[in-house]
């Protein structure tokens, strides 16, 4: 995570796996979906508008 300076930050996250028992387009939807709840989760604990 780094501070933007303007009462922001960026969050940069990254991973590597393997598809087992599902497509490499359904991983990457997986991976999306987990991410997306995380930086969501994170926005709502931390956000301060």
């Amino acid at each position: 995570m780094s501070d933007n300076g303007n009462n922001t930050s960026t969050i940069q996250w990254a991973s590597r796996f393997y598809a087992d028992g599902v497509s490499d387009a359904e991983a990457i939807e997986l991976i999306k979906g987990v991410y997306t709840a995380g930086l969501t989760s994170l926005q709502a604990r931390f956000d301060q508008k």
